[in-house]
């Protein structure tokens, strides 16, 4: 669950980013956790000590604990959807990679 203020329109965004993306940025590992192995500009994510690229949700956070960042993998490389948000909750950006790929 988001956290949030005390101004009720930055609440209410708070609440539908939740409402929509909560469970998957449960979920989400912690980008700083990723290791990128391979040469630079074809390298691949893996979980911590991984033998495996990595598929699941990745996220990062604003230094005040909401989200910022949330993107998603599969077999190590951005696969889906790909969404910043601003501290105030308001959408910074939004696009869809496939396998590593921008498509949007």
């Amino acid at each position: 669950m988001i956290s949030c203020c005390d101004d009720p329109k930055e609440l209410k965004r708070w609440e539908e980013v939740n409402r929509k993306f909560g469970k998957i940025i449960d979920r989400a590992l912690d980008t700083d956790l990723l290791e990128w192995r391979g040469e630079e500009g074809e390298e691949i994510s893996y979980a911590p000590e991984g033998k495996k690229p990595y598929t699941g949700a990745v996220k990062v956070m604003h230094e005040n604990g909401r989200i910022w960042i949330l993107t998603e993998f599969k077999e190590g490389k951005e696969d889906g959807l790909d969404i910043g948000w601003r501290e105030d909750g308001t959408e910074e950006y939004s696009m869809t990679y496939k396998s590593g790929k921008r498509v949007d």
